[in-house]
């Protein structure tokens, strides 16, 4: 009896052991960079609050940022859970020493899952972004690739402008960069290339150097060359993240885009500096690795799911993929996980209707007292066009249309010689204009009186007006502009309405009959909506002035012209350089002056600024429409568009739209 009653109690000691070692030695090891703040930090406390077995190593360029968060994430969980590592992903003997540290800790363990975290935004050198976000996830993978258990999960924090830039990359190094016998020399010298224009070229030059060797970065290589930087490290990265997929079939490794989150990282660029998280309309830093969390513990990402881009759909309640040279559709259903068809289409900036509105009034400001229509265009009181400012939303694939017919018209009781009323069909969310963001727009109108010196615009109903003489009536608000006095608006009516779509575009007629300026502007897109912004997937665009024409009957003759070349347009697909050329003549004729297209042809020779090349067959470059908004560029066969916008300190010029065009 006493005997069985010792062999018990040692079974009991012994079955104790056991229980107490799987409670200080979770099963699930898992590495996170960049891990003191942020997103970092926010996984691991997900990762340790909603998994109990887990355990986390925190990982820290700063070994005391890093214990201080420690310290914090023990207040939710045993402390015995946490390990700090000090690890600086820009510097290799850092990463080896980290990596020597994680292997004596995990002993004959092994690791469930690295998260490679660490990174910068855009606003720095090529090299430092290609050390951080590209080299440093190279090093801390591939150095960590021994210690992973034989399912383990590896994730890259990356960007949806990584597969933008490798939309923009010619098409051999799109192909090199998912070919399966890439290798990381091949990545490096790549990387090296590019490197080498940031250091042997100047800025200005850039961006044909780039364009050159096959990384043009599209619109963005002028307009955000910080973007086109951003961007390459991160497609670089994601082309490591699938080669290393590739020769380790067996685990799961993938890219995630986090979307905008709320962090040091956003607040030091100047849109959302000073702002609480509602005014940017981003996601807490634990909302954003959604993704992430779901990749480390859902039964995904492995197999033939594994070596892809994910991200969370609109609803935040899907997580979705694709390969590395597209962005994931996050809103319909025919591209989520477990589906057999995917039929995506790589998305393009935002084209904001709440930022049309805030910064409109300033720029037109500007641009009227410089009397830029006058210098470019040489034609007493040239206005450009505002179409590309108006788009009209429609979820309708672009098909050919007929010319609106023109209703009669009444005279004007003013020289209004800009009248714009657009209709919107739904409200907009904006998130790179947080402040609109919960704004509903159903009704947006513009005028620009040459009279009066007035800029009117109406939103909802409400009429604001600004004078053109002091920007400083008027912030970059609209809402706080002068109200219109009551009774002043109406009494400018009767100019003639032209509807198409959800836009109605008024002709403008002098007291005298004459036309003063006509701007008609058709935007045909098939919507998309990623996060809460409006992307156009596909946008026909096509800008007709008359400026300053004699007569009505002038006008009506050119408007059969027009006709015949809208429709020419409209049958035209971009298949080859030749069919470009093509369209380019066709844009030539739509844009009619005074004079004739020899008067076109000097305006494209009088600012360097206005076309560096004009397409043709044999050299594709790029071609400015009107003045400054509308920015047409052809680069590799294809043809694309841009609006500018003009920021509130009327220092620069921001892109805050831009579509491929079918």
């Amino acid at each position: 009896m006493t005997t069985s009653y010792i062999t018990l109690l040692s079974l009991l000691s012994c079955i104790s052991l056991v229980v107490a070692f799987a409670a200080s030695s979770p099963q699930k090891a898992i590495l996170v960079t960049g891990a003191n703040k942020g997103q970092g930090y926010a996984l691991c406390e997900r990762i340790l609050t909603e998994h109990d077995d887990t355990c986390v190593f925190l990982c820290s360029r700063d070994l005391s940022r890093g214990e201080a968060a420690a310290t914090e994430l023990s207040k939710v969980c045993d402390s015995n859970r946490i390990h700090v590592v000090q690890l600086d992903v820009t510097d290799a003997s850092s990463v080896s020493q980290a990596i020597e540290s994680v292997k004596e800790i995990l002993g004959n363990e092994k690791l469930y899952g690295v998260v490679s975290n660490a990174g910068i935004l855009w606003g720095y050198p090529l090299s430092e972004l290609l050390n951080v976000c590209t080299t440093g996830v190279y090093r801390v993978l591939d150095g960590l690739l021994p210690l992973m258990q034989n399912d383990g999960r590896m994730i890259v924090v990356s960007s949806g402008l990584g597969p933008l830039m490798h939309e923009y990359a010619s098409t051999d190094h799109q192909q090199l960069l998912q070919d399966p016998a890439l290798t990381w020399d091949k990545i490096k010298t790549m990387m090296e290339k590019c490197l080498n224009i940031c250091d042997t070229v100047k800025e200005q030059d850039q961006p044909t150097a780039f364009e050159e060797i096959g990384f043009s970065g599209g619109p963005f290589a002028v307009a955000a060359p910080d973007f086109h930087m951003y961007g390459l490290a991160k497609m670089f990265a994601d082309a490591y993240m699938l080669l290393l997929s590739r020769q380790y079939p067996n685990l799961r490794i993938n890219s995630v885009d986090p979307g905008l989150v709320y962090s040091d990282l956003i607040l030091k660029m100047d849109r959302y500096k000073g702002k609480d998280i509602k005014e940017t309309g981003a996601q807490t830093p634990k909302q954003g690795v959604e993704a992430a969390m779901r990749l480390l513990f859902d039964d995904v990402g492995k197999g033939s799911e594994s070596g892809k881009f994910y991200a969370m759909n609109k609803a935040k309640t899907e997580l979705v993929f694709s390969e590395i040279d597209k962005q994931p559709e996050q809103e319909f259903a025919s591209n989520r996980l477990h589906k057999n068809t995917f039929d995506q289409e790589a998305i393009a900036h935002s084209i904001s209707i709440q930022m049309m509105i805030k910064y409109l009034l300033p720029f037109l400001s500007i641009l009227y007292k410089a009397s830029l229509a006058s210098a470019f265009l040489g034609i007493p009181n040239g206005m450009p066009s505002l179409s590309s400012l108006v788009p009209s939303l429609s979820t309708d694939k672009p098909t050919a249309i007929a010319h609106p017919k023109l209703q009669e018209y009444s005279k004007a009781q003013s020289n209004i010689i800009l009248n714009v009323d657009l209709d919107i069909p739904e409200c907009i969310d904006d998130r790179f204009n947080p402040n609109y963001s919960r704004l509903c727009i159903q009704n947006f109108k513009f005028q620009l009186w040459n009279e009066t010196s007035l800029v009117a615009t109406a939103c909802n109903g409400q009429y604001f007006y600004t004078p053109l003489s002091s920007q400083s009536e008027c912030s970059s608000d609209v809402h706080q502009c002068k109200i219109l006095k009551e009774g002043t608006y109406s009494s400018l009516q009767g100019v003639q309405s032209v509807s198409f779509e959800n836009a109605s575009w008024q002709m403008i007629w002098n007291k005298d009959n004459s036309v003063g300026t006509l701007v008609l502007g058709f935007h045909l897109f098939q919507n998309v909506e990623r996060n809460d912004a409006i992307l156009p997937a596909g946008n026909v665009y096509l800008s007709f002035s008359m400026l300053h024409q004699n007569s009505l009957q002038e006008f009506k003759k050119t408007q059969e012209e027009y006709t015949l070349d809208l429709q020419n347009y409209y049958s035209y697909q971009s298949k080859s350089l030749e069919d470009m050329q093509a369209t380019t003549n066709v844009f030539r004729k739509l844009l009619i002056f005074k004079e004739s297209i020899e008067e076109y042809n000097k305006i494209m020779q009088m600012k360097e600024t206005f076309a560096r090349e004009v397409p043709t067959v044999e050299s594709i470059g790029k071609v400015l429409f009107g003045i400054n908004q509308d920015l047409l560029l052809s680069a590799q066969g294809r043809v694309w568009y841009r609006p500018f916008d003009y920021d509130a300190e009327g220092e620069s010029y921001e892109l805050v739209g831009y579509a491929k065009l079918k």
